[in-house]
């Protein structure tokens, strides 16, 4: 028959039945019978430790090795992908040479983690290596595995069991293993001030200094020292940086503090008393645990204050702020001075507009005033030529005073020119007929410059020959122009007599102001009318003669050279206070604009060479 046996094996059994569960056909005397094991024994042990290590050798041996080996690295490959490419805590090796035990004897005097043999694990075994490493002690010292003779031997193996017992039981309660892991060998110490001093900008020396610091500190975290980021490198991004210190800032450790002068509850004799002793070391503990808060916020405190990351980002925000405060400051400094700029050329436009406004009030007043003297006198040279009976036997005092009050003054100062009765008989009617119209030229004249022609009645016979101009009268002009230059005594009337007295000063004048195009003073702007030529190439040969002979040959005293008449007292007054009120920073084409419309009947050029011509005359002086 076949019998199903279970047998406790000594001999080490091959790795083919390590991996499962063997069958082992045994060859009886009597007959041949398959039986069933369990794999057992310190042999067993010693090969499962070795398939672990991958430390076996040749055949099925090498399969079992690495197939763990890649069990191995399928975790390893995990965790490397959990952690993001970057070491934790538990990837450093344990350093439990430094530092000192604290606590009570009963917590110090025992090394259970040497008992259960991963003395080089301690505080990072989790509960799956206490158990695995008590199930290998349980093994080697278990009394079922010992010879059944009791020994002397064998009495120290129960009792070494029975100690292994104990420091598993005691390790697996939570409570427990924090106190005894709090009383394990741990270095409180932190760098010093000096030597953080010396930091500077080296990362490798900060890093020496204060990196181990930290790696050894996450062992009291509450959620395990995996989960504590480490110092990192160099090159860290400034949100890891500040992700790591704002960790260890909100630090929660789970660390106890059984301190060697604690109350033994023990002792209490009383109920009383033993929660006496329960309050006593609650606050003793709770002191200490504040201490262990400090210690850890002065180490965070003091490797942000030298770490060169941060302290080369310090200067780049300082810098930036720096830059960002004088960029404000300049365009703070801009937007000022183009606000001033604005006020300043709005001020200046408003001077400008009501200087410009005074100045036509003004002009419109002197005009006013200009035309009523003018009329004033040419009515006491009618009163005078009508005393005298050079008027019409019929002429009246109101009839001169509608002459001299309605009458062109173009055509009054004509009149007074050369009077007449019969020029009177005819400005007479022309006034009746048209008031202070002036007049304009004939339809039958020949063809007029469109800069000197204007639509009006026509002129009276009389009047014609001192306003019409012929062709050899321009010729005449032109050459008369040149032969009299500006700045000569008694231009106007020379040329007139030059003329052979056709032209009146006052006609000669008018004409040469409109062929030149220059400005009409005031005493000649209302008395500026139309003219006639025979031919407008006639006309515009002359002008350009005109304009050729315009620099004078022998200035006379008050005219300036270049200029096409005589400066005033008036405009030489307006010209120097022009001077000294226009400011020197503007640019010199404006600021010669704005001295020429504050002297008001000179050009821009003109006052330029009233300036050269005193400062010349100043110079040779």
């Amino acid at each position: 028959t076949i019998q199903e046996v279970m047998v406790f094996l000594i001999c080490p059994p091959t790795p083919a039945q390590a991996g499962a569960a063997p069958e082992i056909i045994s060859q009886l005397s009597w007959g041949t019978f398959q039986r069933k094991i369990e794999a057992a024994g310190e042999g067993y042990e010693r090969l499962l430790s070795k398939l672990s290590l991958s430390e076996t050798d040749g055949g099925e041996d090498n399969i079992s090795a690495d197939s763990a080996s890649e069990k191995k690295a399928e975790a390893g490959s995990k965790k490397n992908k959990r952690r993001n490419g970057k070491k934790v805590a538990s990837d450093y090796p344990l350093d439990i040479s430094t530092g000192k035990t604290r606590g009570p004897p009963e917590l110090t005097e025992v090394d259970h983690y040497e008992r259960l043999g991963i003395q080089n694990l301690r505080f990072r075994a989790s509960e799956k290596d206490l158990k695995k490493a008590y199930q290998k002690m349980a093994l080697i010292y278990h009394p079922d595995k010992q010879n059944q003779e009791e020994t002397e031997e064998d009495s120290e193996l129960e009792a070494k069991f029975k100690g292994i017992q104990a420091s598993y039981e005691y390790l697996t309660t939570i409570t427990n293993r924090r106190l005894y892991d709090s009383c394990d060998k741990f270095d409180d110490s932190i760098p010093s001030a000096a030597e953080a001093e010396v930091v500077g900008d080296n990362f490798s020396l900060f890093s020496s200094l204060f990196g181990p610091k930290f790696i050894a500190n996450a062992r009291w975290h509450t959620k395990g020292e995996d989960s504590c980021p480490l110092l990192g490198d160099e090159n860290e991004s400034r949100e890891d940086v500040d992700r790591f210190y704002d960790f260890w800032f909100s630090f929660s450790s789970w660390r106890e503090f059984p301190a060697e002068d604690e109350y033994d509850i023990k002792e209490a004799e009383s109920r009383e008393e033993r929660r006496w002793i329960e309050r006593k070391n609650k606050k003793m503990r709770e002191g200490l645990k504040l201490e262990e808060k400090d210690r850890i916020r002065r180490l965070v405190d003091r490797a942000y204050s030298c770490d060169p990351r941060v302290q080369r980002w310090k200067r780049e925000e300082a810098d930036r702020k720096r830059l960002e405060k004088q960029r404000k400051a300049e365009e703070r400094e801009r937007s000022e001075k183009e606000a001033e700029e604005k006020k300043r050329k709005e001020q200046e436009e408003k001077d400008h507009k009501e200087r410009v406004q005074k100045q036509e009030e003004a002009e419109k007043k002197a005009q006013k005033k200009f035309e009523k003297d003018t009329r004033r006198k040419h009515k006491k040279t009618l009163k005078i030529l009508l005393g005298e009976g050079a008027l019409p036997e019929k002429t009246s005092a109101e009839d001169v005073d509608l002459v001299g009050s309605q009458a062109p003054l173009d055509l009054l100062a004509v009149f007074s020119e050369s009077p007449g009765a019969e020029k009177f008989t005819q400005l007479l009617q022309y006034t009746l007929e048209h008031g202070n119209t002036p007049p304009s030229p004939s339809s039958s004249a020949p063809s007029t410059p469109s800069s000197v022609a204007s639509d009006g009645p026509a002129h009276p016979s009389l009047f014609e020959s001192s306003l019409v101009w012929t062709e050899d009268e321009m010729s005449q002009l032109a050459k008369n122009i040149s032969k009299y230059p500006v700045g000569t005594p008694n231009r106007w009337e020379m040329i007139s007599q030059a003329l052979g007295g056709s032209k009146g000063p006052h006609a000669v004048m008018t004409m040469v102001k409109r062929i030149q195009g220059g400005k009409v003073s005031n005493k000649t702007a209302q008395q500026s009318q139309p003219v006639i030529v025979s031919k407008e190439s006639e006309y515009e040969k002359t002008k350009k003669s005109v304009q050729k002979s315009s620099s004078p040959q022998a200035p006379a005293v008050g005219a300036e050279e270049g200029s096409e008449s005589p400066w005033t007292a008036e405009e030489q007054r307006a010209l120097e206070k022009a001077l000294r009120e226009v400011p020197r920073n503007f640019g010199t084409k404006e600021r010669w604009e704005m001295i020429a419309k504050r002297v008001g009947t000179k050009s821009r050029a003109e006052c330029v060479r009233r300036f050269k011509t005193l400062a010349g005359k100043a110079k040779k002086n």
